[in-house]
């Protein structure tokens, strides 16, 4: 994976999780918890892959 596509990827997994956060304060204002939950488990998801991203940008 060359800086490029690894700085695109991540400015892409940084819009989704900006994305995925304002989503997730609109469930909660709902009050749909549920929804919530699954919204948190893919917010971490893509912290562990953006940081692990900007591991190998970092490194490379």
């Amino acid at each position: 994976m060359n800086y490029y596509t690894s700085s695109q990827s991540l400015s892409h997994i940084a819009d989704e999780l900006t994305r995925l956060q304002h989503e997730m304060l609109e469930k909660r204002r709902e009050r749909k918890y549920d929804e919530v939950e699954n919204l948190e488990y893919l917010i971490d998801q893509l912290h562990v892959k953006f940081h692990h991203l900007k591991n190998q940008v970092q490194a490379g």
